[in-house]
């Protein structure tokens, strides 16, 4: 074999911090390919980059507001922080919302809009009351501490006063189980599915909750599905693969959310 050949390229990095795995193997003139070998990159040039878009709004069903983002192209987030502006209030922290692991939280200390009782939302919706805004920072690591350092990077702000009120509830649901999967089935509120102009059903809330308990809002939600799925069909289903978790029966409902993520009473009920 040969010796002494070395080989070299140059890595265009890419924005997004995070860890990345370089491989590289050879090859011999008959297309056969040797050992691979691989290489772990970590990068961490900057701050954490914020969501790129955020959605909150008040949700009557649980009297408070929900918050929902989407991820940082970063991978080297830790954690995400909310923080909110009520009028001309200075900026705060939402309670329970300083270490978000996921991409969504709620505000249930919120004060309420109250929209008018009957529709006369404007299409596209204004701020009925005082404005009130959220948004999103990244916590990553700071290389030169080993601690979470909050990027200096906001989010785009939204404002979960605006005028909207709740669509209808779904209607009809049943419940199978069937190999120890329990799936719910449930069918479009009749039109318009929700009242305001130009406002639509975005997505279904699944809420699960022990037979001889009640249901708790938010804490009894298990399960937020699109209303729409990647080929643009319609979904009007849920599989709960894990039902009756420690043999206890459960109670299920679903509940319509809108595009300022209101929220809908619940279905009629069923156990499962």
């Amino acid at each position: 074999m040969p010796t002494g050949i070395s080989s070299q390229f140059t890595w265009a990095y890419p924005p997004a911090d995070g860890s990345y795995t370089i491989a590289a193997a050879g090859y011999d003139a008959n297309g056969n390919g040797g050992t691979r070998s691989t290489l772990q990159a970590t990068l961490n040039r900057h701050t954490a980059m914020p969501p790129a878009s955020v959605n909150a709004g008040w949700n009557d069903q649980i009297n408070g507001v929900d918050v929902q983002w989407v991820p940082s192209v970063d991978q080297d987030v830790l954690y995400y922080r909310v923080y909110h502006k009520y009028g001309n209030n200075a900026p705060a922290v939402v309670a329970g919302c300083a270490q978000v692991s996921g991409t969504s939280c709620t505000d249930l200390s919120a004060p309420s809009p109250h929209p008018p009782a009957a529709p006369a939302c404007a299409n596209p919706p204004q701020t009925y009351s005082q404005p009130n805004l959220y948004w999103v920072v990244g916590f990553d690591t700071d290389p030169a501490t080993g601690l979470p350092r909050e990027s200096p990077q906001q989010s785009p702000k939204a404002d979960a006063n605006l005028c909207d009120h709740a669509p209808s509830a779904p209607l009809g649901l049943t419940g199978s189980l069937s190999n120890g999967a329990l799936t719910l089935d449930w069918q479009v509120p009749a039109s318009p599915a929700d009242p305001d102009p130009g406002d639509s059903i975005q997505a279904w809330r699944i809420y699960r909750w022990s037979s001889g308990q009640n249901a708790q809002f938010p804490g009894s939600r298990l399960q937020l599905v699109g209303a729409v799925d990647s080929s643009g069909s319609g979904v009007t289903s849920f599989t709960d693969h894990s039902p009756d978790p420690g043999g206890v029966t459960q109670n299920y409902c679903v509940t319509s959310v809108d595009s300022h993520l209101d929220e809908s009473a619940c279905s009629n009920g069923v156990s499962g």
